[in-house]
C-alpha cells in the first residue's frame, strides 16, 4: 500500500493513508501507524503533522517557563508558589522570551510581570 501511494500525488495519498489509517481499526492499524512512523512519507497524516508541530511547540513553551524559573532560582530571586505557577503555565513564546530576558537583571519578582 505504501508503495502504491508513493506512485501518486501527494495529496491524494495523503488523503487515502489517512482513510486506510481510520479504516484498518485498532488491530491492523497499528502496524500500518508502525509502518507510517518508521518511514517518512510525504504523505504522513497531516493530523499527525500537526499534533507534532503542536507537541514541539508546547515542549518549546515548557523548556521556556522552566528556564524563566530556574534562572530566578540561580539568582536568588524569590518565587512565590503563585508567581511559579503563573510562569509554568504561560504558553506563549514572546511572553516566556520577554520573562527571560527580566528574569536575567531584576531584583524583585513583581518587575517579571511589569
Amino acid at each position: 500500500m505504501a508503495a502504491a501511494l508513493d506512485a501518486i500525488d501527494t495529496e491524494t495519498a495523503t488523503a487515502l493513508a489517512e482513510f486506510t489509517e481510520a479504516g484498518l481499526g485498532d488491530t491492523a492499524g497499528q502496524k500500518w501507524r508502525a509502518l507510517m512512523t518508521a518511514t517518512t512519507y510525504p504523505y504522513v497524516s497531516q493530523l499527525r503533522s500537526q499534533g507534532r508541530e503542536e507537541g514541539r511547540q508546547e515542549g518549546l513553551a515548557e523548556g521556556r517557563a522552566a528556564a524563566v524559573v530556574r534562572v530566578l532560582d540561580h539568582r536568588g530571586i524569590s518565587v512565590p508558589n503563585a508567581a511559579r505557577a503563573r510562569i509554568l503555565a504561560c504558553t506563549d513564546i514572546d511572553t516566556l522570551d520577554a520573562w527571560l530576558d527580566r528574569a536575567l537583571v531584576l531584583t524583585i519578582i513583581e518587575e517579571l510581570f511589569d
